[in-house]
């Protein structure tokens, strides 16, 4: 006979077995906000995240300013994590950009190659916000095409997992 226990282990194994066979990474794109307005997605409900990249394009209008892009990670009460670039994106520019896990901080002046940032590693709950804040934006700029790469895990899950592990290992 299988006990509620034995059920919870097993499912908890199958869900890291899927988890390490790169199984649970999902796309998620982002709706493309209107010129001059930044990017924002939260984590829905039922779900934590693990972020393994963002994505976007940076189209700057003719305004004479450098823009500098971050990512801003955050919950209803503070900030959690900022991921900036170290570089910045001038007028009249259709740049690529990207942050991810374990990428090192691309600093090339060439626009036209991705400009990257390192992504802090982070489970985020339900209710994050991933969210671009960019110095100088104008309000001829826009972002597009816009996704993430996550890890998606259901919460209830891994909450009885923690129960589970918290029952069987006091």
């Amino acid at each position: 006979m299988v006990d509620a226990d034995e059920v919870v282990a097993g499912a908890s194994a199958l869900v890291f077995a899927e988890l390490l066979r790169g199984r649970l990474v999902k796309t998620i794109p982002v709706a493309q906000p209107a010129a001059g307005a930044e990017f924002t997605q939260a984590v829905p409900q039922g779900v934590v995240w693990i972020v393994q990249s963002v994505a976007a394009l940076l189209t700057t209008s003719a305004t004479a300013i450098n823009r500098a892009p971050t990512l801003v990670i955050s919950d209803s009460a503070a900030v959690i994590a900022r991921a900036d670039l170290p570089n910045v994106v001038p007028a009249t520019q259709v740049a690529p950009i990207a942050w991810a896990r374990g990428m090192a901080r691309n600093a090339s002046t060439d626009i036209q190659a991705a400009l990257t940032g390192a992504l802090p590693e982070l489970v985020l709950p339900a209710g994050t916000t991933l969210a671009s804040l960019t110095r100088n934006f104008q309000v001829g700029d826009q972002w597009s095409a816009v996704q993430f790469s996550v890890v998606e895990l259901q919460a209830n899950l891994i909450l009885a997992q923690r129960d589970w592990i918290a029952k069987n290992y006091r």
